[in-house]
């Protein structure tokens, strides 16, 4: 009987081990004080700044004291929507941005912020160097070289001017003469692929990708 007794107490007393030590393991599950105060930006900043470039502060934070209601902020999927994609067909490169001007890449091998490294629509050198007057073209020189050469065929129907950086039909007279309304009209819907704007290719031989209004 007093082993019975013995080997009871043994097991009461493990239990109440085992109870006492998970006790101490769990801590106080109801702290005095609440979370530390800290300063961050809000979902809500971040999907401001893609979709309109809005400008915000960091905000500070502490304990809410209740709950976040519905429709208090954009969602996650707002947030990716909002958010720039990689382009490789019209994303931008820093070459197709003026040189020193900030901006996101759009295109893979320049994906995120980015400078500019492209040329401005520069004002030719008049060649003059001789001054006659203080502040004439002899005088200042300004201006750009003229670069050689001027224009660089892109073999795709299109040429570059590698002074201005300007990108121009190869053969601009494929539809032949307009009337300056007529005109805008045709050039508006000129692009690669078109069905009807002229030419022995009708869309003036172009194979630039192009696309209507771009």
């Amino acid at each position: 009987m007093r082993s019975k007794y013995l080997l009871v107490g043994v097991v009461v007393a493990v239990l109440f081990s085992v109870t006492a030590t998970a006790i101490v393991l769990a801590g106080n599950l109801d702290p005095a004080n609440p979370p530390a105060s800290t300063s961050s930006y809000t979902l809500e900043d971040i999907y401001n700044r893609l979709n309109a470039g809005t400008a915000s502060s960091e905000s500070t934070f502490t304990e809410p004291s209740s709950g976040p209601g519905t429709g208090t902020m954009h969602t996650l999927n707002d947030l990716m929507g909002a958010a720039p994609a990689v382009d490789d067909t019209h994303g931008a490169a820093p070459g197709e941005v003026l040189a020193s001007k900030t901006y996101w890449g759009l295109s893979s091998g320049a994906w995120g912020p980015q400078m500019g490294t492209g040329p401005g629509a520069g004002v030719p050198k008049t060649g003059q160097t001789t001054s006659d007057e203080d502040g004439d073209d002899g005088d200042l020189q300004k201006g750009v070289a003229w670069p050689n050469p001027r224009f660089a065929d892109n073999g795709d129907g299109t040429v570059t001017d590698n002074l201005t950086g300007l990108i121009w039909l190869e053969n601009a007279n494929c539809d032949g003469l307009k009337t300056w309304a007529n005109a805008l009209t045709w050039a508006n819907g000129l692009n690669d692929g078109c069905a009807s704007c002229g030419g022995t290719n009708t869309d003036c031989g172009l194979s630039d990708g192009s696309i209507a209004g771009e």
